[in-house]
């Protein structure tokens, strides 16, 4: 049933699943100034997914390029609310790298592809 579309396959599209399945686990106290934080992130991480899977079902190399540079824009955000609230959420602080740490390994992988894009009409599910 599962891989029967090309966004499947994605290295990228994996990894942000993973974002989103981390930090649904995460379970964290923030003071009440922040308790949007959890629902912030689990939103802008699910939008890395979507975005990407959207963008592998476009025709045109232009369209796909601007579905992933929303999912990067996507996981930036994800990166900067982490970072907003380094301070202010009360998880371990391994949890948190780990996430930011594959939040910046799934912008870059958007990056290259983004960049490639410029020259191809599909995605490599290889990537």
């Amino acid at each position: 049933m599962r891989g029967k579309f090309d966004f499947e396959r994605l290295t990228v599209f994996q990894k942000s699943l993973e974002v989103f399945r981390l930090l649904q686990k995460i379970e964290f106290e923030t003071s009440s100034d922040f308790k949007f934080a959890k629902t912030q992130l689990l939103r802008a991480s699910l939008s890395i997914s979507l975005n990407i899977a959207e963008g592998t079902g476009r025709h045109t190399s232009k369209d796909k390029r601007n579905f992933l540079i929303i999912a990067r824009g996507s996981a930036f955000e994800c990166a900067a609310v982490l970072l907003a609230l380094e301070n202010e959420i009360r998880i371990p602080k391994s949890s948190v790298e780990e996430v930011y740490d594959l939040i910046v390994e799934i912008s870059k992988m958007l990056s290259t592809l983004i960049r490639n894009l410029g020259s191809k009409d599909n995605l490599n599910p290889k990537t």
